[in-house]
C-alpha cells in the first residue's frame, strides 16, 4: 500500500490552530492561562515530546468532553473530529520520522 501522505506545516494552520484560537485560547493563551496549561505556545511538531504530550492532553480533554467547560461554546463532532484526525496524522507522521532517523530495535 502507498504510504501516507505526510501533513505539511500548513495543515497546522489551517486544521489545529483555528480549533485553538475558537475553542481554547480564550482561557488557555496569553500571560495567565488558566490551570497553568498555555496551549498558546503549541504548534505542530508532533516528534517533540513535550509537545507531543502537550497535544495528547489537550485531545484527550476535548474527547471526553471535559473541555471547552460547560457554558463555553462547544466544538460541534465535526470539528472534533477534524483535530482528532490532524493529530493522528501528526503522530503517525512523527513517528515514520523517527523511525527513518532512528531506524528500529533489534534483539
Amino acid at each position: 500500500p502507498p504510504a501516507p501522505a505526510k501533513p505539511s506545516a500548513n495543515d497546522f494552520a489551517s486544521a489545529a490552530k483555528p480549533f485553538l484560537a475558537k475553542h481554547c485560547l480564550g482561557c488557555h493563551g496569553g500571560e495567565k492561562p488558566k490551570g497553568g496549561v498555555a496551549l498558546d505556545k503549541l504548534d505542530g511538531n508532533l516528534g517533540d515530546k513535550a509537545n507531543r504530550e502537550r497535544w495528547l492532553a489537550a485531545l484527550e480533554q476535548v474527547k471526553s468532553g471535559a473541555m471547552p467547560p460547560e457554558g463555553k461554546p462547544r466544538p460541534d463532532a465535526k470539528d472534533a473530529a477534524a483535530l482528532a484526525d490532524w493529530v493522528n496524522a501528526r503522530l503517525e507522521a512523527a513517528e515514520l520520522e523517527r523511525r527513518a532517523k532512528q531506524g528500529r530495535a533489534t534483539a
